[in-house]
């Protein structure tokens, strides 16, 4: 018994950002006493499957990205650089450690993750794929600490979120970095 069901698509948005596209006022209240009846309603033609754009569930685009509503190229690889390293610094946060057992999960014993470990998440990877120059970018950084050596990273403040082990321990055993021609 084969069930075709459509997809349904969703972008989030803020209430108020609702509310001045429809014209209405924002105040519940006021909302409540301008409702129109179902009927009334403009009904708008359904769009193909695909939502916005060219189709599938989003996906990458050709030319850039929008962060902060300014426009950011893939051809740019110093702004992307900057971007991704905004966000690794993010991932490397208290506020973000808190609540990421994922990642303390991944860091050695003295508190380090490899950056391309960190470099392959989604949101990092999604705008910026080239790894010297996140590498460079990452040097610059003043919230995380760079092991240039074994090109790891950890946070300047990192004791406190190493994850204990079952045999006591905290933190997995030293990410070492391995030449291409010992491995």
């Amino acid at each position: 018994m084969a069930s075709t069901a459509a997809s349904v698509k969703y972008r989030l948005v803020e209430a108020e950002e609702v509310a001045q596209a429809a014209g209405e006022p924002t105040s519940p209240t006021t909302a409540a006493k301008n409702k129109k009846p179902a009927a009334e309603k403009a009904t708008q033609p359904r769009r193909a499957a695909g939502g916005r754009g060219k189709g599938g569930r989003g996906g990458r685009r050709e030319s850039g990205f929008y962060a902060n509503g300014t426009f950011i190229s893939f051809s740019d690889t110093k702004a992307t650089a900057e971007y991704a390293k905004s966000q690794i610094e993010f991932y490397l946060s208290a506020d973000n450690l808190v609540r990421d057992t994922f990642l303390r999960q991944h860091m050695d014993v003295d508190g380090y993750v490899p950056l391309a470990f960190i470099g392959s998440f989604q949101a990092v990877y999604s705008v910026h794929r080239d790894y010297p120059t996140l590498l460079a970018a990452m040097k610059s950084s003043d919230v995380v600490e760079l092991d240039e050596k074994n090109e790891k990273i950890r946070p300047r403040v990192w004791k406190q979120w190493l994850w204990p082990q079952a045999d006591g321990q905290f933190g997995v055993p030293r990410y070492i970095k391995v030449e291409e021609d010992q491995a």
